[in-house]
């Protein structure tokens, strides 16, 4: 079984942006790209949490190689399910796929651009 065919969630990647004005800035999401993805959720063992114990990361993304910023978010279109990205990690260097660390975000941050 390739790679790829593990790839069977559909999720956009977004970028904030302003579209306001440097004066008054207003910021939203953009989506940058839809690609296709395996969104997992990590062991307990594998979760990220601070030295005060907040999650920092519990799901992971294995996504082809693309360009997503630690700044971004996704967006899983099926769910609805948004996530920060909190890592992205290249697998031995190869540039084949990406491994990213991200959190799963409350539902009541939704579209407003939070």
């Amino acid at each position: 079984m390739s790679f790829e065919s593990h790839l069977n969630k559909s999720v956009n990647i977004e970028r904030r942006g302003n579209v306001g004005t440097n004066f008054h800035p207003v910021y939203d999401w953009d989506i940058l790209e839809n690609v296709n993805g395996m969104i997992n959720l990590l062991s307990a063992s594998e979760v990220l949490k601070d030295e005060g114990g907040v999650v920092l990361a519990d799901y992971a993304l294995y996504i082809e190689t693309t360009d997503v910023k630690l700044a971004d978010r996704i967006k899983d279109t099926a769910s609805g399910n948004l996530y920060d990205v909190f890592s992205i990690h290249d697998p031995n260097g190869r540039g084949h796929h990406y491994r990213i660390k991200m959190k799963l975000l409350p539902t009541s941050s939704g579209e407003s651009g939070s």
